[in-house]
């Protein structure tokens, strides 16, 4: 949820708070978990060859 409010506020350039606010109107029209799931799909993969499953 926390990377889901920081993409918001980087593309549209709020506040914390106004992203956390817009997450629900967001997440109904899109599927931002899945964009996410894609976006940061290389950097898990890298982690988790690395050793570090955490991510």
């Amino acid at each position: 949820m926390d990377q889901a409010i920081g993409v918001l506020t980087a593309v549209h350039r709020l506040t914390p708070t106004a992203g956390f606010e817009m997450l629900p109107e967001v997440s109904q029209r899109t599927n931002i978990f899945g964009v996410l799931l894609t976006l940061t799909q290389p950097l898990r993969r890298r982690a988790v060859h690395a050793g570090d499953a955490r991510l």
